[in-house]
């Protein structure tokens, strides 16, 4: 009797599943292990450091969810919490509204140098999509979309295919060379140094092997540069410039910079280029020759106020606002007319949470102001905010301050009545619809009050 043989499409079939099994289970098999490093990698990253004699110098760096003006962030409750319990520490708070991962790669290095930290905390993508939570009920692919997202592969694939698909990997975000004028550099360089804009194509054209390609604020601080070279009287593009050089790690041409304004013959730039001198110096050569230098600008007999306030900007920038105070309260009283030292010494008295001091320094400086000059100063707000929680600690039903619609809403916001808050933001943002951040703040506060359906309905009509 014969044996069967099998037919050639069935052996050719079973081969073909075969193969496919193999490739899915070495699939499988790679995203496992990836999964796995990536896991293992931030273990490794996470490990404690060993608790240093002397004390810690914490340095906290990340978005907004660190900055958190008003004393509320965490850097400000880990603090507390340290001193509370008996730990000698420092807790310095870096954060910057609006950072991303991307900008913290490229400053970390400086931001280290610059503190020498025994700890860096880094909390940066809060607010990503994998965070946000849902509103209403999602569609099937959403919620496992969301599922999946728990896996860092998955977060990774998803990065990958976001950038490419939305053209940060490539040329959508691509920049204008150059600035037109004078204004159109200060302006953007003054946005990088406070929100830390930077051109988001440059890192992934060199991963990509792009040859690199200047984005807009390096073109606007090679603009400042020359116009520092060409006029060097131009004392306002020359603290910019030594600015942006001293946040870009640059601290030698920081000092380069700071040192050929010291010769202007006014008075009213020096605070700043004799404070960015002490900065710069006492990242390159040490604290000592930055009090020198102070010192040696204070024997002048010009202009002694003004150098009197570099010394308390850089005291404040050290992380010494008692000592800047103390330093200001004197200026104030030799020349009680000049609204910025006013300006400055409210800050600092918030700096040492003495807000009913700090109210009363920014309503001097409001006093003092040229006519048609606009205050401008959030840290009032922000000052009489923190006096009205003083006042309801002892006092639940002391009245919210006066201020504009969004400090009212922040205010609320503290209180925890949200419904309140919704109503301070609503008439202002139906007169300004464009406004994101008011659309951001009454969205926010109808979402902690729970009326999602409202927030869809606004969003609509926006």
């Amino acid at each position: 009797m014969t044996k069967p043989t099998t037919p050639p499409w069935r052996r050719a079939a079973f081969s073909a599943s075969a193969s496919i099994a193999a490739v899915l289970a070495g699939a499988i098999l790679t995203l496992c292990l990836l999964e796995l490093g990536l896991r293992l990698a931030g273990f490794v990253a996470a490990r404690r450091p060993p608790v240093p004699e002397s004390g810690w110098t914490v340095l906290c760096l990340g978005d907004s969810f660190t900055y958190t003006a008003g004393g509320d962030s965490y850097p400000d409750q880990l603090a507390h919490r340290l001193t509370a319990g008996g730990v000698q520490a420092r807790v310095i708070n870096r954060g910057v509204n609006g950072m991303n991962s991307n900008q913290l790669a490229d400053r970390i290095d400086g931001e280290l140098d610059r503190w020498r930290p025994d700890v860096a905390i880094v909390l940066v993508g809060a607010d990503n999509f994998w965070s946000s939570l849902p509103i209403r009920e999602e569609p099937r692919l959403r919620r496992l979309d969301r599922t999946l997202l728990t896996t860092r592969t998955w977060k990774l694939f998803k990065l990958l295919w976001i950038g490419i698909a939305e053209g940060t990997l490539r040329t959508r975000y691509r920049a204008e060379r150059a600035p037109r004028d004078r204004r159109e550099a200060l302006e953007t360089v003054r946005l990088a140094l406070d929100r830390l804009l930077e051109h988001p194509d440059d890192w992934y054209r060199a991963q990509l092997g792009d040859p690199p390609e200047a984005p807009r604020v390096e073109a606007a601080v090679e603009a400042l540069a020359a116009r520092v070279a060409a006029e060097p009287e131009d004392s306002e593009s020359r603290v910019v410039l030594g600015n942006w050089r001293l946040e870009a790690g640059d601290a030698r041409g920081a000092e380069q910079t700071f040192r050929g304004g010291l010769a202007t013959p006014f008075c009213r730039p020096l605070p700043a280029i004799y404070a960015g001198l002490a900065k710069a110096l006492e990242r390159t050569r040490g604290e000592a020759a930055a009090r020198l230098a102070l010192e040696d600008a204070s024997r002048g007999g010009r202009c002694r106020v003004e150098r009197r306030m570099a010394e308390a900007e850089w005291r404040l920038w050290r992380g010494e606002p008692a000592a800047a105070a103390a330093i200001l309260r004197a200026v104030a009283r030799e020349k009680p007319g000049d609204a910025d030292i006013w300006r400055m010494l409210g800050e600092t008295l918030y700096a040492v949470r003495d807000y009913d001091g700090s109210i009363a320094a920014f309503r001097e400086h409001s006093r003092r102001l040229a006519p048609g000059q606009a205050p401008g100063n959030e840290f009032l707000a922000h000052a009489l905010l923190r006096k009205w929680e003083v006042l309801r600690a002892k006092n639940p039903g002391a009245p919210p301050p006066q201020a504009n619609a969004v400090d009212i809403a922040y205010t609320w916001a503290a209180a925890g009545e949200w419904g309140r808050c919704a109503e301070a933001v609503e008439s202002r943002l139906r007169a300004e619809p464009l406004a994101s951040s008011l659309f951001y703040t009454y969205a926010t506060c109808l979402h902690r009050a729970g009326r999602y359906d409202e927030i869809a309905r606004l969003a609509v009509e926006v």
